[in-house]
């Protein structure tokens, strides 16, 4: 028997050619190696195609129905109110200001999610994140104005209780230093005077005394 074209299932046969057939080891040989590199390339092959199948089925492609964030919903004494929000970003003198977390926007006022927060961002500066109670709370404002050809971020803030007064508190913000200028609460805080003081503007003085003319 010459192993010329030696086929899968005549493997067996091939190797005992090369053991009983001397004269034809060489040759044999060839072929019997040939036939083992394509039986491993068959399976090879076949293994790949099957792997392939497997990913495409508990990995289907995304369409319409399908979203990018799924979640379980929240029911029964877990479940919470859960509001829409609106991000909103300008700029005030070299920064970007980012406003995260409105959930509704009044003439004078917006309102915010309890997880919101007021970004300054100036890079490669850290950013200046606002979420303290202390400078943001119910009833919202934020304005840039110019005092003295420099930037000032004017953040006015009251909470919306029943016990609380009409009267907003406020912080002012160097924008281009990233720095709150202004006394925190635990300074004292900083009315509508200390305001106008920062930043040369009516505007604090308007919002806590609408009577004014």
């Amino acid at each position: 028997m010459l192993c010329y074209n030696v086929s899968f299932i005549r493997l067996k046969e091939c190797a005992a050619v090369l053991v009983l057939n001397a004269p034809l080891g060489d040759i044999c040989w060839f072929r019997y190696r040939n036939g083992i590199n394509q039986l491993a390339g068959f399976y090879t092959r076949g293994i790949a195609m099957l792997f392939a199948l497997m990913l495409a089925v508990s990995n289907p492609p995304l369409n319409q129905s399908q979203r990018a964030i799924s979640l379980e919903p929240i029911t029964g004494n877990d479940k919470v109110l859960i509001d829409d929000v609106r991000n909103y970003t300008g700029a005030c003198g070299g920064a970007v200001v980012r406003i995260l977390g409105v959930t509704s926007v009044s003439d004078e006022a917006f309102y915010l999610d309890p997880d919101a927060s007021i970004i300054v961002r100036r890079p490669p500066e850290p950013d200046l994140r606002i979420d303290d109670e202390g400078i943001i709370s119910d009833r919202n404002g934020v304005a840039c104005l110019s005092y003295e050809g420099q930037a000032r971020l004017l953040i006015w803030a009251a909470c919306g209780g029943s016990a609380c007064s009409d009267e907003y508190s406020f912080t002012v913000i160097d924008p281009d230093k990233l720095k709150i200028i202004s006394p925190k609460n635990s300074e004292g805080g900083c009315d509508e005077m200390c305001a106008y003081s920062l930043t040369g503007s009516r505007l604090p003085w308007e919002l806590n005394h609408k009577d004014l003319p």
